[in-house]
């Protein structure tokens, strides 16, 4: 049971959280105007308010009806002031009291850090005998002064040292708690020590002190600004919640939480040597979360908070106090992130004083890296790395690109123009130059946002990254978006994300599919791509016997345009390498777009001591030189479109091998033995040691006439078996596979039978085995 609220008449000003409204001669009087100024809220309204007001209860039923374990933890709850109204201050008590079940209300705690008694007596001997007279019956209740400001850090050490509950709840000395605030704060961190719980913060107003509770399912969670027009996110961000379960929250505003004590302290308290007020609730939001615990913010709790626009007294050691404890901050906890904060924080330059202990703090918890939590925890939040960007000032005659004095929350996205420059460091003049070759400000890109875009639905996914259809919310246009995973992590797949942004830049073919733009989302990269309906496989699965001769033939002739028109692919050294259905897009209209550039490699960049690896295109569509490890060039990816065809013809693979030695096995029961210089290489390949081919019998020449001769006609069969040659310098290569008869009517008809194509010099770039 909870303390028994005195009946209040429901006519009395503010009740059930209404607003007061004065009037028009009492706006005026002179006690109104003397309350803002000592508290920066209204006073005189506050007084006007019963202590023991009731709020409505507008929780949804879920959180009214939940059932809590018998045996909860005990609670002391921790309240800081100094020189606070009377009103709010008794108010805050009296709703922890008459909210709060007895058996789980250890203790309240108050420490006065420093009160000015000769200008506030009420919160001198008065607030003495009153907590004597009306609480100490109900609970046990401490009030211990300091003699000297603190601030509200040490002032919060101080009541933990003090406190004897299992769990300290953190609350400041302008709050109303709500029916069922405690309970589930105290279940949560029952079932997980090493969490923060913070209730929802209900705003009451400074001026009229209403108040309203909230549905769960509009959660506030915290985000965070660094300050010096650092923005990193909204300070509150309104989440959807369809439940009345905790919901995760990267940082919190630190005035209202929970946390077990023991946990408290095993995880580093507070830095003690941070200043007066401000940056403490980031430390220990990034503390909690690197450390191996986190924060979390329960539906079911809730708790008033009144908001002011400005402190009315003054704050240790001022802003010199909040620069310190920010260096401290940055410099313990944010690794690799605090040099471009630095340089874009003009002032903040100093001495932060001795943090070996929260170093030693760091090293002994093994915490992790900030770019994990920016990666796993800040996850909606934009940034760049130092090692992303150049950072300095873009001007001309004498004026500089400059954001404008908006805070970055309010400005509008395109608020970008031209100032005489005043080369402030940390000013709207600082612009980043990012390794994505984009200008960005503040940490927000100036040009392409993943915002933008409206995520549909997933249509693909693979070893590297999702594919996404999304809509373009300025234009309406479709696009695919490909989303890189572990762009920043994993040097494979780092590698595999800027071969194809390197190479997609490079390429303009209309059968290449088209690359929009690029960015750069929390250390991941997203290719933005025109959106084309189907992939070469759904074709197959609709055609199940394959497609007529007329369409093959459309098909193959944009898929080699792709490869060798114009500059393009092999015109440009640029191999694929991963020619296969999948990487092969279709509209409706029959337009083929070649995709997913990943494994794609540039010939000239090769010197003769490179290597390649073979584990490259899929299997089925591999060319006996790469399966071999031999060296290999451009040749691979004309095989590939080699087996295309031949799959497209009757809708069945071509060589449908289970594993490398098999898919040899398939090509020679097709097209012959291997020739005598890749047969050595099988033998000389430690992957093949102990393979007998002897014991197969393989056909002295090409079958793949027996194979099409009812679907295809004489001029595309000498197309696939002058693609599909074993040697690849006897291979077509892709321009005279372009200028074949096939697609020529006019030109001479060279039968399949005939011999191949001259044999070229080397144009095979040099592998190693496959050591995969």
């Amino acid at each position: 049971m909870a303390m028994q609220r005195p009946r209040v008449l429901a006519a009395l000003p503010g009740e059930g959280g209404d607003a007061v409204v004065l009037s028009e001669q009492e706006k005026k009087l002179p006690e109104v105007a003397a309350g803002w100024k000592r508290h920066s809220f209204n006073e005189y309204v506050c007084e006007k308010i019963s202590l023991h007001r009731t709020i409505r209860d507008d929780r949804c039923q879920e959180c009214i009806d939940a059932e809590y374990l018998e045996i909860l933890p005990t609670a002391s709850v921790v309240i800081v002031f100094h020189n606070e109204a009377k009103c709010t201050l008794l108010r805050t008590i009296y709703s922890v009291l008459e909210n709060s079940p007895v058996s789980m209300l250890k203790e309240i705690i108050l420490i006065d850090d420093f009160s000015d008694l000769e200008a506030r007596p009420d919160m001198g001997v008065f607030l003495e005998n009153y907590i004597k007279k009306h609480f100490q019956k109900y609970v046990s209740n401490e009030l211990i002064r300091h003699k000297q400001r603190e601030g509200l850090t040490r002032a919060r050490l101080t009541g933990a040292a003090a406190a004897s509950g299992d769990v300290l709840v953190f609350l400041d000395a302008h709050c109303e708690a709500i029916t069922g605030w405690l309970e589930p704060l105290l279940q949560r961190v029952a079932e997980k020590p090493n969490v923060a719980v913070t209730p929802v913060i209900l705003n009451i107003r400074d001026n009229d002190f209403e108040i309203r509770a909230t549905a769960p399912h509009n959660v506030q969670i915290g985000h965070f600004h660094l300050g010096n027009d650092i923005y990193l996110g909204k300070r509150l961000n309104n989440v959807k919640n369809n439940s009345t379960k905790f919901v995760p929250s990267p940082t919190m505003a630190g005035g209202l939480f929970a946390i077990n004590r023991e946990y408290f302290y095993y995880s580093g308290s507070y830095d003690e040597q941070m200043h007066g007020w401000g940056g403490e609730n980031l430390e220990m939001s990034f503390r909690l979360w690197q450390c191996g615990g986190g924060i979390e913010t329960h539906p079911c709790s809730q708790v008033g908070h009144v908001f002011r626009t400005h402190s009315p007294y003054k704050i240790p050691e001022g802003a010199e106090g909040y620069n310190l404890n920010m260096r401290r901050l940055v410099d313990v906890w944010l690794d690799e992130f605090k040099e471009l904060y630095y340089s874009r924080s003009g002032g903040v330059w100093g001495d932060e004083g001795d943090i070996s202990e929260r170093l030693a703090l760091k090293e002994k918890l093994q915490c992790k890296s900030f770019a994990w939590y920016m990666d796993n925890v800040a996850t909606s939040i934009d940034y760049f790395f130092a090692n992303d960007t150049r950072t300095g000032f873009l001007h001309s005659n004498g004026h500089c690109l400059d954001v404008g004095n908006l805070p970055m929350p309010l400005a509008p996205q395109n608020d970008v123009g031209t100032y005489p420059c005043h080369f402030e460091v940390g000013g709207n003049q600082v612009v980043m130059f990012t390794r994505l070759k984009g200008l960005s400000s503040q940490f927000r890109c100036r040009s392409t946002r993943l915002d933008k875009y409206e995520m549909l639905e997933t249509v693909g996914e693979g070893a590297y990254g999702i594919v996404w259809k999304a809509r373009n919310r300025e234009t309406n246009e479709i696009v695919a978006i490909k989303q890189f995973k572990d762009s920043e992590e994993n040097e494979e797949v780092k590698r595999t994300t800027m071969r194809e942004l390197r190479v997609l830049r490079s390429l303009r073919q209309e059968n290449i599919v088209q690359l929009l733009e690029f960015f750069k989302r929390k250390r991941k990269l997203f290719l933005v791509f025109e959106f084309v309906e189907k992939n070469m496989l759904e074709v197959l699965d609709e055609n199940k016997r394959g497609m007529t001769q007329t369409t093959v033939k459309s098909y193959a002739h944009q898929l080699i345009k792709a490869v060798a028109w114009e500059g393009k692919c092999h015109a440009r050294d640029i191999i694929h390498r991963d020619i296969k259905p999948e990487n092969l897009l279709i509209s409706t209209t029959g337009k083929l777009k070649l995709c997913d550039f990943g494994f794609a490699r540039p010939v000239s960049a090769r010197s003769e001591s490179s290597r390649y690896t073979e584990y490259v295109a899929t299997r089925w569509y591999r060319a006996p030189e790469l399966l071999l490890g031999s060296k290999y060039g451009r040749a691979v990816d004309v095989w590939s479109i080699g087996c295309i065809i031949g799959e497209l013809l009757d809708g069945e693979p071509l060589f449908p091998g289970d594993n490398e030695i098999h898919q040899l096995i398939c090509v020679q029961k097709i097209l012959g033995t291997l020739p005598p210089d890749q047969m050595a290489k099988f033998r000389q390949n430690p992957v093949f040691r102990g393979a007998n081919l002897r014991d197969i019998r393989f056909p002295a020449q090409s079958r793949l006439k027996e194979r099409y001769q009812r679907v295809i006609a004489d001029n595309m069969l000498a197309l696939m078996e002058g693609m599909l040659k074993m040697d690849p310098d006897c291979r077509f290569t892709a321009t005279q596979a372009l200028g074949h008869v096939t697609f020529n009517p006019r030109k001479t008809v060279r039968h399949h039978s005939q011999p191949a194509p001259l044999k070229r010099g080397p144009q095979r770039s040099p592998t190693a085995p496959d050591t995969r």
